[in-house]
C-alpha cells in the first residue's frame, strides 16, 4: 500500500509458486505450484471447507517441502456466503502472515475455464432462494476477460427468458434448475473445478496480485442484513 492509502499491486517473483484456493461451490479445490508441475487436492467440500482447507494446504505445503508459496491465488465469489467468507479470510490471513501478494478471481471464471471451448455457454450455481449465480461466455476468450460486472443472479424464469436455445447450460445443480424452469430444456451438470483451470487464468487474465487487505468476497447479491440497514445496525434503546 503506497503512503497515500492506495492500494498497489505486489512485485511478483519470477516463476513463482502458487497456492490456488477455491471453497465457493460444492467442491474444495486446492493446488500448489505453477503451470509447468503443480498438486492439487480437490473433494467434496459442502460445509467442510472451515475443516478440511487449512489441512490440505498444509498437506501440500509438506509434500512439496516448501514452507509457503510466493503467491495466493482465491476466488472471491460468488457462490456459498460461507464458503467465499472462507477462502477469502484464508487467502488474506495467510497473505498478511507470510507477507505475499494475493490474485483474486471469480468461481464462475474458475468454472467456466476448463469448459469454454463449448461456448456459447451458461455456467450456473445454485444461489438458493430460487436464484443461480451466472456467468454467459459467448466466446471462449471472454472467461479470461470476465468481470464483476458480468455476474449475474437470476431466477430460472429469468434464465429462461434471456438464454437463447443454441447457449448450452451447466450448473451444478442440473436437475433442480431443470425442474424450475418454466420450460422444459437441456441443463447439464457442471464438471468440479479444474486445478489446473487456475494457471491458465494467471497465464492469461489481466489484473494483478494484490496487498492481502485488498481481497474481498464477491457475493453479487447483497446479504440481507447489509441489504436492510447499510450503515450498519445501531441499537436503540426505548425511551
Amino acid at each position: 500500500m503506497s503512503q497515500d492509502g492506495i492500494d498497489t499491486a505486489m512485485r511478483m517473483p519470477i516463476g513463482p509458486s502458487w497456492l490456488c484456493i477455491d471453497t465457493c461451490g460444492p467442491y474444495l479445490c486446492v493446488a500448489l505450484g505453477s503451470a509447468a508441475a503443480f498438486e492439487s487436492i480437490v473433494q467434496p467440500g459442502q460445509n467442510r471447507s472451515s475443516i478440511d482447507l487449512v489441512p490440505a494446504i498444509q498437506r501440500l505445503l509438506s509434500a512439496a517441502k516448501r514452507d509457503k508459496p510466493d503467491a495466493i491465488a482465491v476466488t472471491v465469489g460468488p457462490g456459498s456466503f460461507t464458503g467465499a467468507r472462507i477462502g477469502v479470510s484464508t487467502a488474506r490471513n495467510l497473505g498478511m502472515l507470510w507477507n505475499i501478494p494475493v490474485r483474486p478471481f471469480y468461481s464462475l471464471q474458475l468454472y467456466a475455464e476448463s469448459i469454454r471451448n463449448k461456448a456459447p455457454l451458461l455456467v450456473c450455481l445454485d444461489g438458493k432462494q430460487n436464484k443461480f449465480y451466472s456467468l454467459l461466455i459467448r466466446k471462449p476468450e471472454q472467461v479470461y476477460e470476465t468481470r464483476e460486472a458480468d455476474l449475474q443472479d437470476l431466477t430460472p424464469a429469468q434464465i429462461a427468458s434471456t438464454i437463447s436455445l443454441d447457449i448450452d447450460i451447466f450448473c451444478d445443480a442440473p436437475e433442480l434448475l431443470k425442474e424450475r424452469l418454466p420450460e422444459a430444456r437441456p441443463v447439464l451438470s457442471l464438471p468440479q473445478p479444474d486445478p489446473e483451470s487456475f494457471f491458465r487464468l494467471l497465464d492469461r487474465s489481466a489484473g494483478q496480485a494484490l496487498s492481502y487487505n485488498s481481497i474481498i468476497p464477491v457475493y453479487v447479491r447483497s446479504d440481507p442484513a447489509t441489504a436492510k440497514y447499510p450503515d450498519g445496525f445501531q441499537h436503540k434503546p426505548e425511551s
